[in-house]
């Protein structure tokens, strides 16, 4: 689901003002929400707006049992991001990610490509990587 969302998401939608900050319709989520757990077959092409398919994806990682980065390396993970040395923190960071379960580490790696290359055209859709850290950051940790 993860991946079909953010392929679509990033073939029509990079370029939307607001991605991620601006709210889908509720109903239309709830409605693919159902679909999902039915196991229907999802064409995500029939969606025409763009922060309805945010918002199911951005739902996904809230309804997570678990975060994608485990509760055990929660405390770690801030730790390391506080270090004052770049070089350190990106190792501290780096050695916690490998850590993470191998879907979670897949996961993770295709999200972030996926919020790079959003960031990359912040200049149009407003949502540089310290707006992106904002809507996401709660939900992954």
């Amino acid at each position: 689901l993860v991946e079909l969302l953010i392929d679509e998401i990033d073939s029509r939608g990079i370029d939307s003002e607001g991605i991620y900050r601006l709210s889908g319709n509720s109903s239309s989520i709830k409605k693919w929400k159902e679909r999902v757990e039915k196991g229907q077959s999802l064409n995500l092409q029939e969606e025409g707006d763009i922060n309805v398919l945010t918002g199911i994806l951005k739902l996904f990682f809230r309804e997570l049992t678990e975060p994608l980065i485990p509760y055990h390396l929660y405390a770690p993970m801030i730790q390391a991001s506080l270090e004052q040395d770049y070089d350190t923190r990106l190792f501290g960071m780096k050695e916690l990610i490998y850590q993470l379960p191998q879907v979670n580490f897949n996961t993770l790696k295709k999200l972030a490509a996926h919020l790079w290359a959003i960031s990359e055209h912040c200049e149009v859709n407003k949502m540089d990587t310290g707006n992106l850290a904002i809507v996401f950051g709660p939900t992954l940790m």
